[in-house]
């Protein structure tokens, strides 16, 4: 599960970068998911500790953040263009 979800979000990191990094707060919390998620996630398996599995929701959240700030962001600058003003202005000129 960890190596899958710091996949997923690897992608997502690298397509954030290729496009100019549009969002940093969403590749600051994708970087900290992944670390926190996965990280604790492996660490569980490799020293048999299983309260690090009480770790793992943290970096869930922080994933789920980058999502959401992804999605707020696109809401706010993937607004298309409003349409032009195509009423007659009153000083005369059509």
């Amino acid at each position: 599960t960890g190596a899958h979800y710091l996949l997923v979000h690897a992608v997502v990191l690298l397509a954030l970068a290729l496009a100019g990094d549009p969002a940093p707060g969403a590749r600051r919390l994708f970087g900290a998911g992944c670390v926190i998620f996965a990280g604790s996630l492996f660490l569980l398996v490799l020293l048999d500790l299983p309260v690090l599995g009480a770790v793992a929701p943290l970096g869930g959240l922080a994933l789920i953040g980058g999502w959401v700030w992804i999605g707020v962001h696109a809401l706010r600058e993937g607004r298309p263009p409003a349409a032009p003003d195509t009423r007659p202005r009153a000083g005369g000129d059509v």
